[in-house]
């Protein structure tokens, strides 16, 4: 059975890219851990290693991203994905994965989307 372990992903949508990376950097003071040349998204780590990520206006992910995201953590995604599919969960992404990290999207209540996602240690 799928166990929920937590949250430990935020996607945010921003127009203001600058004013939103002065906010969580400057005010609220969570230090940047990744920053793209573009400047289409950004990277805020908490201690805890939970992660909070903008997404700005051009970035090619931000269609997902017309709210606030939150990404469940699951042990074994795969695993995950076909229980909840065989429970009537519609994901609307196949599974994708980056550097320790795997995720897919699925329809929530009010059309909202969710993520499901899972985190292996850095080796």
């Amino acid at each position: 059975m799928v166990e929920f372990r937590g949250i430990s992903w935020a996607g945010v949508p921003v127009d203001d890219f600058d004013a939103a990376m002065s906010f969580f950097r400057d005010r609220l003071g969570i230090p940047v851990s990744r920053l793209n040349e573009d400047r289409q998204y950004a990277h805020f780590r908490m201690a805890n290693g939970d992660l909070v990520e903008l997404f700005g206006p051009e970035n090619p992910y931000k269609e997902h991203h017309r709210n606030v995201v939150i990404a469940l953590q699951v042990q074994d995604i795969a695993e995950a994905r076909a229980e909840l599919t065989s429970r009537g969960v519609e994901f609307v992404t196949e599974i994708r994965t980056w550097e320790h990290e795997a995720w897919c999207y699925f329809v929530g209540p009010d059309g909202l989307l969710f993520e499901i996602q899972s985190v292996d240690p850095a080796p």
